[in-house]
């Protein structure tokens, strides 16, 4: 099993998502550690799994709300690949900041995305803005967010 938790910037707390980041982000997909932190990261909530069992650090992602309140940002989204293999905790971790988008006052939600996360952030009702070095804009109004389901019955 896993835990969710979310955490503020704090240097302890955030070592795990810094640990994170920098094998999937960095490491893995090769993206600048520019792009990867910023200034942001001081105030944003980031999500936070970790293994029940051996508190392994699983997954991370980020959300923050723009300087007026009028957009919520979400993403960067990174999960270890040994876990990304046993499930789909990069989905978890959208829907957890989706749920905690939807708590918030701004009407819509932002997120700067890789074209390969394009197809799962469709599936929530996100559209394509822009596309621009090697990165997708994409917004979905806070109360049109749609909640797919794997779930199938019998009937």
């Amino acid at each position: 099993m896993f835990a969710a938790n979310w955490i503020m910037y704090v240097e302890e707390r955030f070592r795990l998502v810094r640990e994170i980041r920098d094998e999937v982000l960095i490491a893995g997909l090769g993206m600048d550690e520019k792009t990867v932190y910023d200034n942001r990261d001081y105030y944003a909530f980031h999500l936070l799994v970790t293994d029940d069992e051996t508190g392994d650090p699983m997954a991370t992602a980020r959300i923050r709300p723009e300087s007026d309140f009028s957009r919520t940002y979400v993403g960067d989204i990174a999960v270890r690949e040994k876990y990304a293999k046993q499930a789909n905790y990069a989905e978890f971790c959208l829907r957890m900041l989706l749920y905690k988008a939807q708590k918030l006052s701004a009407q819509t939600i932002v997120a700067d995305i890789r074209p390969d996360e394009l197809d799962m952030y469709k599936k929530f009702g996100f559209e394509l803005v822009s596309e621009k070095d090697g990165k997708c804009l994409v917004t979905v109004a806070r109360d049109s967010v749609l909640w797919p389901s794997e779930c199938h019955g019998d009937d």
